[in-house]
Order: structure tokens, then C-alpha cells, then sequence
């Protein structure tokens, strides 16, 4: 479905619901949800547009116009986040990896062991394009897999769990490629797993980034608090 579609036909769900300017949450605390958002798998438009909606009725807003506009903004915030990771999936399915690696969007075949820095690993000689330096920089996101072998099976089925299915990382360092697991639990679940693997082959994919999605729900956040405050007094004042 168009996003487009979606936002017209749930435009006024949550305005036809309970009053926005009563809830539990702030705004700050509201984008922090949004912000949690999975990477992989990626959000359907709809589930991002429903949790929009759910988080609204749940926040305290200073005014009915200021939840309209951070409601608005943060949909389409949602809608362009959910679209890139979809994309990104998309890609990753049907691009051909030898032009995955040419490109710098992926990083395949290497092995996976533990290094100094904390809650982060090390992926070591894997296929590596000219371009990795460029498209995978630190504070990127990307998507780790272990390749299935013959020991595990042709869809990885004899896998540690952790293992079974994609996790999402934060670049560290760009060569050699370091990666941090962006929930602590994954990370403890790979060291616990690394020594029943013998020298797990892995693949790392560029994905859709977290950076400008979480700037935009700052800044829809800051605007939104600023003018609740004062800014209204401040401009009749000016």
C-alpha cells in the first residue's frame, strides 16, 4: 500500500480518540519510543503509523495544535524510516552480494571473534569493496549474519538461536570492521554462542540509518517542548 494511502486513511484516528493532551508520557520519552523502532526485521508503514497513534494518546502535550503537530511530523518521520528499511531489505534479498561488496554495502564472508572493545566484535578477512570505508562509517547501521555451512544446515538450522536470525549493529570502527549489537542481550547471547562455532563465517550489510531518523524526532521533540513552554508568549511579546 502507498504510504501516501496510509496516512490518509488513519489521519484522524488518533484525533478521534481520547483528548491528546492528557497521558503519561513526555515528549521527550514519546520519541524515545519511536526511536526504538527495529531496524530488522524492518516496520510495515502500518505498525509504524499505529504505534504513532498509540504513543500520542499516551503523551502529555502542553496543547491540542502542539500534539497535531508533533503527531503529523512524527508520522511521516516513521513512514520515510519504515520505507528506507524496507528498501534496504529488499536489496539485500535480491542485489547480488558480489556487487553488494563492490559497491562498500556489504562485508562477506569474514569471521567474527571477540575483541577489546567493549560489547562490540570483530569481523576479520571478509570480502571487503573499495567503498566499505565511505559506506560503512562508525555510527552506521548494519545487519549481521552468520552463513549457513554444511554442519548447520542449508537455512542455518542447527544454529545457536542467536543466530537464527538477523542482528542489528552500530559500526565501531570501519577497518578492520568493528560492530556493536544494539541490544546488550544480543551481544551476551554471541559470546555465549562464539566458542560452539568454529571460525563463523558472517556477513554484514549496510542498512537504513538511524542517525537522521533520530535527529528528525529531536527536533520535532525540541520544537514541540520550546513552544509549550514559551514560545507562544515569546512571539506575542516580540
Amino acid at each position: 500500500m502507498d504510504p501516501t494511502d496510509l496516512v490518509r486513511d488513519s489521519a484522524d484516528l488518533a484525533l478521534n480518540g481520547p483528548k491528546l493532551t492528557s497521558g503519561i508520557l513526555s515528549v521527550e520519552h514519546a520519541a524515545s519510543i519511536l526511536a526504538s523502532i527495529p531496524l530488522c526485521p524492518p516496520t510495515p508503514h502500518h505498525l509504524g503509523l499505529r504505534l504513532v497513534d498509540a504513543v500520542v494518546s499516551c503523551t502529555q502535550f502542553n496543547s491540542e495544535d502542539l500534539a497535531k503537530f508533533w503527531r503529523k511530523r512524527s508520522r511521516w518521520a516513521v513512514l520515510e524510516f519504515a520505507e528506507e528499511t524496507i528498501s534496504s531489505q529488499r536489496k539485500h534479498d535480491k542485489v547480488p552480494v558480489d556487487t553488494l561488496v563492490r559497491i562498500g554495502h556489504c562485508n562477506y564472508g569474514g569471521t567474527m571473534d571477540r575483541c577489546d572493545i567493549p560489547e562490540a566484535v570483530i569481523i576479520k578477512s571478509g570480502r571487503v569493496g573499495e567503498d566499505l570505508r565511505r559506506e560503512m562509517s562508525p555510527g552506521d547501521n548494519v545487519v549481521l549474519r552468520v552463513l549457513p555451512d554444511a554442519s548447520s544446515g542449508p537455512d542455518g538450522q542447527s544454529l545457536p538461536q542467536v543466530f537464527q536470525s538477523p542482528i542489528e549493529c552500530t559500526v565501531v570502527v570501519t577497518m578492520p570492521l568493528i560492530i556493536r549489537p544494539c541490544l546488550k542481550l544480543a551481544f551476551e547471547e554471541i559470546i555465549k554462542a562464539l566458542p560452539n562455532l568454529t571460525q563463523p563465517k558472517v556477513r554484514v550489510d549496510r542498512c537504513g540509518s538511524r542517525i537522521v531518523y533520530n535527529r528528525q524526532l529531536q527536533a520535532f521533540s525540541t520544537i514541540t517542548s520550546f513552544a509549550g513552554i514559551g514560545g507562544t508568549e515569546s512571539r506575542s511579546n516580540s
